[in-house]
């Protein structure tokens, strides 16, 4: 039973289950121990091989711009997996931080804190919160 259990989630979360040979007893006091080719009494499981789905998430490279009601338009620019700039209304805002993941990019300055999520290769979801603490989202796009 638990065999076939290990084999229909194996194949659910598409793994190959390796054969396993039939049941060994443990030697008798005073034998031998196996050697390491010996069979294992023990599935194994082995995990598919890394491919192309498995790349990192698309670079944040690039301008990202967003919109916090109708007169609020934001622009983050990333260079070199680096926030390079945050403009609001144009005019910029001054940057004492930032860190990039694959998923989430996060910047924050002495008037300001904004943190994009990516929902999609580009888009992303925004966050931001002014000094005032005053918060609003809005969904950004990769230009």
């Amino acid at each position: 039973m638990i065999s076939r259990l290990v084999l229909l989630l194996g194949a659910a979360l598409g793994l190959a289950v390796l054969p396993v040979s039939a049941q060994t007893k443990p030697p008798p006091p005073g034998a031998t121990p196996p050697t390491a080719t010996a069979p294992s009494s023990k599935p194994t499981l082995s995990l598919p091989a890394a491919g192309p789905t498995a790349a990192a998430a698309p670079s944040w490279n690039g301008s990202w711009s967003g919109a916090f009601g109708a007169r609020s338009d934001i622009v983050v620019t990333i260079s070199g997996d680096k926030v390079a700039g945050v403009a609001l209304l144009g005019q910029p805002l001054t940057i004492t931080a930032s860190s990039i993941t694959p998923t989430v990019a996060s910047m924050s300055g002495p008037d300001f804190s904004l943190t994009l999520t990516k929902v999609g290769p580009a888009n992303a979801q925004g966050a931001y919160e002014n000094n005032r603490r005053e918060k609003a989202s809005a969904l950004f796009s990769k230009n």
